[in-house]
């Protein structure tokens, strides 16, 4: 369900798919996206520069771009923008200084969803929200990332937040197989 989801707001919806990609490749919440410029991007570097007055802590941050993300990033539409243009600006686009409304791609994202399945191209769309994609990076992340590397890319205030996201197995392969001396 994911994949057709993002393939279609990737066909028709290049702001959309940003955000969504924002959410789930960085982790950033919702309002910290909106409060961001083009001026925050480092490209070359591949990372983000959150302002104090971006974060939810008021603490400046300091977010990894995926390299995939970047490199989609580099795309004339994002990159022929002022520098001090909002992304999500007014109208759901980047703007100079007046921010989306609330509403504005949640109501975007819930309109695709229904329409693709009333086209039948989805069956349950009970967890397709624009915030749930923040939480399929988490889980995607946490596959791959050791509980601390998870909490910084999340930028979480307790490593509580992001152990979440941890489902382990019963049995442990890799416990298993450990080459360990037992006895004298």
């Amino acid at each position: 369900e994911r994949a057709v989801v993002l393939d279609e707001i990737y066909q028709n919806d290049y702001w959309l798919f940003v955000l969504v990609m924002l959410h789930r490749l960085t982790l950033l919440r919702r309002t910290e996206c909106y409060r961001l410029r083009f001026s925050n991007f480092n490209l070359v570097e591949g990372y983000i520069h959150l302002p104090k007055s971006a974060t939810k802590n008021g603490k400046l941050g300091v977010v990894t771009i995926p390299n995939a993300f970047r490199d989609f990033l580099r795309d004339e539409r994002f990159t022929n923008n002022p520098s001090n243009y909002l992304l999500f600006g007014a109208g759901g686009k980047p703007h100079a200084s007046i921010v989306a409304g609330d509403n504005t791609y949640k109501q975007r994202h819930r309109a695709l969803v229904l329409r693709l399945k009333s086209e039948g191209k989805l069956a349950d769309v009970s967890g397709l929200s624009l915030y749930s994609w923040k939480d399929t990076g988490m889980t995607e992340f946490a596959q791959v990332l050791r509980p601390i590397e998870l909490r910084d890319h999340a930028r979480h205030a307790s490593i509580d937040q992001s152990l979440e996201y941890y489902h382990g197995e019963k049995i442990i392969d890799r416990v298993k197989q450990m080459d360990i001396k037992v006895g004298k």
